[in-house]
């Protein structure tokens, strides 16, 4: 189990073609992937989502706080923050995002979990429904609803 959480963390460290060639066969061939857009079942289907989603990307990459991570013989809990630049977003711009993910596995990747704050990393960064949203959450926030 270690070896795999190795092999994820250094992967994902830098997120990109090459990174996806190394994480592939650490995938089930019918691993559950789920994240706040939506669930993917399949490793051919998840990775040619991952593969499109890098041609957007011009950075991408995770930095994993291993003082958080919990681990059991059968999955674990990864914390980490992701700071990425992409093509369609706030003008290229750094975003970063903290996370979660939970992994299930035997001797490969049979479930891989995500939890992040999807506004934050699409919506707020979108021109006009960007600033809509921040204006809510201040408005909220402030308490001035």
């Amino acid at each position: 189990m270690s070896q795999i959480l190795d092999q994820i963390k250094s992967a994902w460290g830098q997120f990109d073609l090459t990174a996806l060639d190394k994480l592939e066969p650490l995938y089930h061939s019918d691993v559950k992937f789920i994240e706040p857009a939506g669930e993917i079942r399949g490793r051919e289907i998840l990775f040619r989502h991952f593969r499109q989603s890098c041609t957007d990307l011009s950075h991408c990459k995770f930095r994993f706080d291993d003082s958080m991570e919990t681990r059991s013989e059968k999955g674990a809990f990864l914390v980490w923050e992701m700071t990425f630049k992409h093509k369609k977003l706030r003008q290229e711009n750094e975003i970063i995002v903290p996370g979660t993910t939970y992994l299930e596995f035997s001797d490969s990747i049979t479930l891989h979990r995500d939890w992040f704050d999807l506004g934050a990393t699409v919506y707020e960064n979108i021109p006009v429904l960007g600033w809509a949203i921040k204006s809510i959450k201040r408005r909220l926030h402030d308490g001035t609803h």
